[in-house]
């Protein structure tokens, strides 16, 4: 990842998780096991002076790399966002109490809410229907919302959570308060 990171300037990626991956059938099936897996899968987190990124999903914006046995790229997958430069005088901040206030009054954006548990191909084809009704917050993290239409980055609070929907099924969900004042 090293020899990789000139690609990113000055938004570098951090380590965040790793897969390992063996073949089952006709698809990869992530394994428990390393010694079981053909293909390591090492997942990075983009990030701004330590900030995450997200963009027009609200998933945090990573790199992965898949390497075999012989340390052979097999695979890249990455976010190259512009360089950025500060263009304008920097402007006040949201303190995190203002932030959970505005979104407890309603005032954020959900921007995902999708089913908790394994990531297979019929999880991602079937999507739930509504959102949950009420939102456990378990995370938040201060990052950039980065625009493709107008390449800006916007600094937001990440609210992380899950709820149950009407069927009883579990929720993950992603909801962004603007951060500047």
């Amino acid at each position: 990842m090293t020899k990789l990171s000139s690609l990113f300037g000055n938004n570098q990626p951090s380590f965040s998780s790793e897969t390992y991956i063996a073949p089952s059938g006709e698809d990869p099936v992530a394994v428990n096991n390393p010694t079981k897996a053909t293909v390591f899968l090492a997942n990075y987190q983009i990030t701004l002076e330590g900030r995450p990124f997200i963009s027009k999903s609200a998933n945090l914006e990573t790199a992965s790399v898949g390497v075999d046995a012989q340390n052979n790229i097999l695979s890249f997958r990455a976010y190259v966002f512009p360089q950025f430069k500060k263009t304008t005088a920097p402007s006040p901040i949201l303190s995190y109490n203002e932030a959970q206030s505005f979104l407890f009054s309603k005032r954020g954006i959900l921007l995902d809410f999708s089913f908790v548990g394994s990531k297979n191909k019929e999880a991602t084809i079937v999507q739930p229907d509504a959102p949950p009704k009420m939102i456990i917050i378990s995370n938040v993290l201060l990052g950039y919302y980065f625009s493709m239409e107008s390449i800006t980055l916007t600094p937001v609070y990440l609210f992380f959570g899950e709820g149950v929907d009407e069927q009883g099924k579990t929720l993950s969900t992603t909801t962004v308060v603007s951060a500047t004042k």
